[in-house]
């Protein structure tokens, strides 16, 4: 996806999403500039709105090692959409829309950590993921991780390593950010744990 490929227009209109900025009121002094947010999902692509006119991908790790970098030179596979789509959406500088759809982080650096192997995802690499973000928080100044992602265990936090990795983060000063409800309305029970 290349933005010279991109060429209609994103002019506000009644029939448009209402921008993540002016939906939410957002101060616009607030941009992310300075801070780092990583992210730890499926997989991500180099999207224009991450990487161009600057690339403000401070780094990246495949703990699969599938990929040791990203290009936009390079095939997407279908387990990128998502981790793609959530670092967009909050960092995003709206490139490809002439700055109208941004994130409000749309100046902060990112640190890209792609957790699965061809699209799985364990609750291993979810931890381990997170267990390298704690390892490389000073090197590349990491405040908040974003994952929104889960595994596939339904067990107390005490038994989960996903836990413990979160709250060892936390604990290293890191604001963890978390999905909620990706299981949607699967009728999924919810048990509480002692």
């Amino acid at each position: 996806m290349a933005s010279s490929n991109h060429n209609h227009q994103h002019s506000p209109n009644r029939f448009g999403v209402i921008p993540t900025p002016n939906r939410l009121n957002a101060d616009p002094d607030y941009t992310g500039k300075g801070v780092t947010i990583a992210f730890l999902d499926s997989g991500f692509y180099p999207h224009p709105d991450l990487i161009e006119p600057t690339n403000r991908i401070v780094a990246y790790k495949d703990l699969s090692g599938e990929r040791c970098c990203l290009s936009p030179s390079d095939s997407s596979e279908s387990w990128q959409w998502h981790g793609t789509q959530t670092s967009v959406a909050a960092a995003g500088n709206g490139r490809l829309s002439d700055g109208v759809y941004r994130g409000l982080a749309h100046e902060s650096r990112l640190v890209l950590v792609k957790v699965s192997e061809r699209g799985r995802i364990t609750e291993e690499n979810i931890a381990r993921g997170i267990q390298w973000i704690i390892a490389n928080r000073e090197r590349y100044d990491i405040r908040v991780l974003n994952i929104s992602l889960g595994g596939d265990e339904d067990v107390p936090c005490s038994k989960s390593i996903i836990d413990q990795a979160a709250e060892e983060a936390v604990k290293q000063g890191i604001v963890v950010v978390a999905a909620a409800g990706n299981s949607g309305g699967e009728g999924r029970r919810q048990t509480l744990h002692r």
